[in-house]
C-alpha cells in the first residue's frame, strides 16, 4: 500500500508484470502521465485504487482485458477518458464499486454500466454526460448504498423507482437538469444523504415530507436548493427526527418557518435563502441548542428580532437575516451568542443603538480561536462542510471550505443612530466590519486601533465627525477602506495601508492628505475647507452659526422697522390724521385714474 506518499512521476509499463497483484492501493499521490495498458495483464486484480492523483489519457477496452477477478475500481478524481471502440462493449468483471468521478464518459449516458447489477458503490459524477437517463438505471442498483452521479448534465424525471435502494443509501443527483416533482414515494427510501440541488424540480415538499410513517426517517442531510419548488414549507417535520442539514435555499417557497421545526433536536444548518418567507422569527430557532447556522436573509420576515431564553446556552456559529423586513432594536440578549462568528442583518429596519455587549462573543473578540463549519460526516470519511454567501469588500462571494476562518459583523442599511461604542473596538478576532448606510453619529473611536485581524472596514454613509482616528495606522491587515459620506475632517493618518486605497474611500469628507489630491494646510485642513468646497463641506457648527446668525438679523430688522412706522402714529394724534388723509388723498387718485380709462374711445 503506497497511499497519500506524494509520490510524482508515471506508472511504469512493466507494472503489467506483476501478474499475482490482487491489491493496488497508490491513491493520493501526484502519479501523472497516462495509465499503462499493461494494466490488462493483473488478471489476478482483485481491488485497485488509483483515485485522487493526476492521471490523463485515454482508456480503452484493452486495459480491462484479462481483469476478471476485479470486483472494486477507485480511480475517481483523475482526468482520464474512457475511449471505448466498441459501444456495445460488456466488460470482463463483475464489480461492487465503481468510482470514476471526473472522468470523460460522455456525452452519451454509459450503457455498459448496466450489466453492473452487483453494485454498492457508483459514482460517475462530474463525467461529462448530456443525455436523458435511461429507463433502466433507477431500477438496477437495489444494493446500492452510495451513489453520485451529479454535475453533469442528465435529463428526466425522478421516479419512485429510486426508492429501491439499500437502507442508509448516500444519494447525490446535483447540478443536473432532473425536473418534474418529487415522487410521492420517493421517501420510501431509508436515504442518508439526498441531495437534489440546481436541478429544475418543480412543485410543493408536502408529498415528500408528510406521508404517515410508522417510525421515524434515517435521513440526516437533505438538499434541495436551487430548484423551482413551490407552496408553503410543510408543518410534518416530527417524522424526520434525524435531519441534521436542511436547504432550501433559492426556491419558491412561501408562508411561514413551521412549528414543527422545533421538534428536530438533531438540526445543525437551517437553510432556506432567497425564498418568499413571511411572517415573524420564531423565537425557538435563535433557542436552538444544536443549530449552529440560520440563513433565512432574502425573505419577507417582519417583527423584532426574538429574545433569548434566560440560561439557555446556544450553539450559533452563523445567523445571517438579511434583506428582510425585520425592526425594532437588537435587544441585549442577543449578546449571548458567544459562539456566533457571521452576524449579518443587514438591509432591514433595526433602529436604536448599537449594543455595547457584542464582546461577549468570545470567537470575533478574540477569546477563541474560530472553528470550521464540519455538519455531518457522512459514510466513507466525506466531511460535509457549512456554507454561506456573504458580502464583503462591496462584493457578494460564496464560501465553503473557509467559512470557518470567516468572522463578520454586517449591520449596514438599517436605522441604527448614535455613536458606534468603543466597546465594539474591542472584537480583535473580528475581520469584517461594514456599519455603513446608517445614522451613526459622533467620532470614529480611538481604540479602533485595537481591531488587529481587520481585513474589510465599511463606515460610509453614516454622519461620523472629527478626525480619523491615529490609531487606524495600526490596522496593517486592512485591505478594504470605505469612510466615504461622513462629516470627518482634518489631515488622513499617514500608513502603508491608508495611503494605498484609492480616493473613493475618503470621497465626501473634508479630509486632506494622500491619498487625495487636497493638500492640507498650517491647520491640518483642506485649503478651500472654509469655503465649503472642494473635498468636503461646512461643518455642522460653523453651518448652525451663519443659520442663526441669518434669521437674528432678519428678526430685528423687521421689529427695528416696524416700530419705526408704527410707533410714532401711536404716540402722536397729528401725525395719525396726517397719515390717514394721505391714504384717503391717494385711494381717489388711484379710483380716478381706473374710471377715465373705462371711458377712453379707442382709436381705429
Amino acid at each position: 500500500m503506497l497511499n497519500v506518499n506524494l509520490i510524482s512521476g508515471t506508472l511504469p509499463d512493466t507494472i503489467g508484470n506483476l501478474t499475482s497483484l490482487e491489491k493496488l492501493e497508490i491513491s493520493f499521490n501526484k502519479l501523472s502521465g497516462s495509465l499503462p495498458k499493461s494494466f490488462g495483464k493483473l488478471r489476478n486484480l482483485i481491488y485497485m485504487s488509483v483515485h485522487h492523483n493526476l492521471l490523463t489519457g485515454d482508456v480503452t477496452e484493452d486495459h480491462f482485458a484479462n481483469l476478471t477477478a476485479l470486483t472494486s475500481i477507485r480511480a475517481e478524481a483523475n482526468r482520464l477518458t474512457l475511449n471505448l471502440s466498441v459501444k456495445s462493449w460488456t466488460p470482463p468483471f463483475k464489480l461492487d464499486v465503481l468510482r470514476i468521478g471526473s472522468w470523460n464518459l460522455g456525452p452519451r449516458f454509459p450503457s455498459w454500466i448496466r450489466s453492473q447489477g452487483n453494485l454498492t458503490e457508483l459514482d460517475i459524477s462530474n463525467t461529462g454526460i448530456s443525455d436523458i437517463m435511461p429507463s433502466w438505471f433507477w431500477s438496477s442498483y437495489s444494493d446500492v448504498i452510495f451513489l453520485n452521479i451529479s454535475h453533469n448534465s442528465i435529463q428526466g424525471t425522478l421516479v419512485e423507482e429510486l426508492s429501491i435502494l439499500a437502507p442508509n443509501a448516500v444519494v447525490d443527483l446535483s447540478n443536473n437538469r432532473f425536473e418534474g416533482p418529487l415522487p410521492g414515494k420517493f421517501n420510501d427510501a431509508d436515504f442518508v444523504l439526498l441531495d437534489a440541488s440546481y436541478n429544475h424540480l418543480s412543485g410543493s415538499l408536502e408529498k415528500f415530507l408528510c406521508p404517515r410513517f410508522e417510525r421515524d426517517r434515517p435521513l440526516i442531510f437533505l438538499d434541495l436548493a436551487n430548484n423551482n419548488l413551490s407552496g408553503v414549507i410543510p408543518d410534518c417535520w416530527m417524522n424526520w427526527q434525524a435531519l441534521s442539514v436542511i436547504n432550501f435555499e433559492n426556491n419558491n417557497l412561501s408562508g411561514g418557518i413551521p412549528k414543527s421545526i422545533e421538534s428536530l433536536s438533531s438540526i445543525q444548518s437551517f437553510n432556506i435563502r432567497n425564498n418568499n418567507l413571511f411572517g415573524k422569527l420564531p423565537a425557538f430557532l435563535l433557542n436552538s441548542k444544536s443549530l449552529e447556522i440560520i440563513e433565512l436573509a432574502e425573505n419577507k420576515l417582519t417583527g423584532s428580532i426574538p429574545l433569548l431564553i434566560d440560561g439557555e446556552e446556544t450553539k450559533l456559529k452563523l445567523v445571517s437575516l438579511r434583506s428582510n423586513m425585520l425592526a425594532g432594536e437588537i435587544p441585549e440578549e442577543f449578546c449571548r451568542l458567544t459562539s456566533i462568528q457571521i452576524l449579518d442583518l443587514a438591509y432591514n429596519n433595526l433602529s436604536g443603538t448599537l449594543p455595547t455587549c457584542f464582546y461577549n462573543f468570545s470567537i470575533i473578540s478574540g477569546r477563541q480561536p474560530s472553528n470550521a463549519f464540519v455538519l455531518y460526516d457522512v459514510l466513507f470519511q466525506v466531511q460535509i462542510l457549512g456554507s454561506a454567501l456573504l458580502v464583503t469588500k462591496g462584493r457578494e462571494f460564496e464560501y465553503r471550505s473557509i467559512l470557518g476562518l470567516v468572522t463578520t459583523l454586517d449591520l449596514s442599511s438599517n436605522k441604527f443612530s448614535g455613536p458606534i461604542p468603543k466597546e465594539l473596538m474591542g472584537l480583535a478576532g473580528l475581520r469584517w466590519l461594514n456599519l455603513s448606510g446608517n445614522h451613526l453619529t459622533g467620532r470614529i473611536p480611538e481604540e479602533i486601533g485595537k481591531m488587529t485581524s481587520l481585513e474589510s472596514l465599511d463606515l460610509s454613509l453614516n454622519q461620523l465627525e472629527g478626525k480619523i482616528p491615529s490609531s487606524m495606522s495600526r490596522l496593517t491587515t486592512l485591505n478594504w477602506l470605505n469612510l466615504s459620506s461622513n462629516r470627518l475632517t482634518g489631515e488622513i493618518p499617514t500608513s502603508t495601508q491608508l495611503q494605498s486605497f484609492n480616493e473613493t474611500s475618503f470621497m465626501s469628507n473634508t479630509l486632506c492628505g494622500p491619498p487625495l489630491a487636497a493638500v492640507c494646510n498650517k491647520k491640518g485642513v483642506p485649503p478651500d475647507a472654509g469655503a465649503g468646497s472642494g473635498a468636503g463641506e461646512q461643518t455642522d457648527d460653523e453651518s448652525d452659526e451663519r443659520n442663526w446668525g441669518f434669521i437674528i438679523s432678519i428678526v430685528l430688522g423687521f421689529i427695528i422697522g416696524f416700530w419705526a412706522v408704527v410707533a410714532p402714529l401711536i404716540a402722536s394724534k397729528v401725525w395719525r390724521n396726517s397719515y390717514f388723509d394721505f391714504l384717503y388723498s391717494l385711494w381717489l387718485k388711484i379710483c380716478l385714474a381706473c374710471h377715465k380709462n373705462s371711458f377712453r374711445i379707442p382709436l381705429s
